[in-house]
Order: structure tokens, then sequence, then C-alpha cells
């Protein structure tokens, strides 16, 4: 049984792309949500070559403008 190294990136890529999103919806962290986008875009754009789901490039989006949201709704707490 070999081990196969691309699947293992995938899923690592796919659990720490998961952790880092709820830690940051739940922190409302910025930075945090950017790291949830970085790791997911590999496996986004893997799965938009399989016809069935052109649109999965697009998911990462969704991470890098909800960490935009966050990081101006933090940068204007500190100004009442």
């Amino acid at each position: 049984m070999e081990f196969y190294w691309a699947g293992f990136l995938f899923w690592f890529l796919l659990t720490v792309s998961v952790i880092t999103f709820i830690a940051a919806f739940w922190k409302r962290l910025w930075w945090l949500m950017a790291v949830s986008g970085l790791t997911m875009t590999p496996v986004a754009v893997y799965f938009s070559f399989y016809p069935l789901y052109p649109w999965a490039k697009f998911v990462p989006v969704i991470h890098f403008v909800l960490a935009i949201i966050f990081f101006i709704s933090n940068r204007n707490v500190g100004h009442h």
C-alpha cells in the first residue's frame, strides 16, 4: 500500500481551511479568514476542473470578502 502525498495534502489543506474558517468566524479575525481562503484556493481550483463544479473556484472569494469585512469592522471598533 502506497502513501498518496497529493491526497494527504488535499485533505490537510481542506481541514486547515475549515478549522481556520470556523475560528475566524467565531473570533471575527480577518487574518484567520485570509488564511482560510489561501488554504481553500488549491482545493477550489482542483474542484473547478470537475464539470459538475465549475463554480468552485469562486468559493475562496467568500473567505476573502469576509476577511475584508472583518478587517474594516475591527478597524472601526476603536473609533466611536
